[in-house]
């Protein structure tokens, strides 16, 4: 004979057999067991906190802009040197447009559209706003930007026009190669507008020449 077990013996005192067969069916013989995860022993938790930070760093990281290089990384990788077979004047004419659109702005002359009375197609004009003189325009030429500028040197030995592909101190460069010293002239034109740089009153780094104060004096080589 199978041996009862006590929860039904001490049901049936208190309930009638019915109600004790199926009180201990409900509550004791199919009664469910809920099972936790075993707590994580203290090395767990470590290697938890480490991988969150090592997520939270990638994350940091991918979303991060890149660091600029430095003008010696430049240097060093070459980035604005430019091969010889792509010094050519055709090359930047189309820099050269952009810069006579740039020019324009410079010197306040501000395009306009034009049309007769027939209601043909709009050309394209210019209004001039002000008078172009030194003491309204000089500080904004000495401070613009002349890559694209179709330049000529003046007073050396080469005198063809060309484009520059870039100016630092001191110099220009432009393709075919040229070596203007600082006496040189230099002369640049923007749509019906010519005007000369003086290689020596030219000594200074763009950014530089935009707080430069000018001042007039005798140049000697003239």
């Amino acid at each position: 004979m199978a041996q009862v077990h006590m929860a039904h013996q001490l049901l049936e005192r208190a309930h009638p057999p019915e109600t004790a067969e199926q009180l201990f069916a409900d509550k004791v013989k199919h009664r469910p067991l809920f099972l936790r995860p075993t707590s994580p022993t203290p090395s767990d938790n470590r290697s938890r906190r480490r991988m969150q930070r090592i997520r939270k760093k990638e994350y940091f990281l991918r979303k991060q802009k890149p660091k600029p290089l430095s003008a010696r990384e430049k240097r060093d990788l070459e980035v604005h040197k430019l091969p010889k077979e792509e010094m050519k004047y055709e090359i930047f004419k189309g820099l050269n447009q952009l810069w006579t659109e740039y020019m324009w702005q410079v010197l306040d002359l501000v395009p306009r559209s034009t049309s007769d009375s027939t209601g043909k197609t709009p050309t394209p004009a210019m209004e001039k706003s002000n008078r172009i003189s030194a003491a309204s325009h000089g500080s904004k030429l000495a401070s613009a930007d002349f890559h694209g500028a179709d330049i000529q040197v003046l007073t050396w030995f080469y005198r063809d026009l060309a484009i520059p592909k870039e100016h630092t101190i001191f110099r220009f460069e432009i393709p075919p190669p040229s070596d203007p010293n600082t006496e040189a002239r230099t002369g640049f034109e923007a749509k019906n507008f010519v005007f000369e740089i003086h290689g020596n009153q030219f000594e200074n780094r763009a950014p530089e020449r935009a707080n430069k104060k000018f001042k007039w004096k005798n140049l000697d080589y003239l």
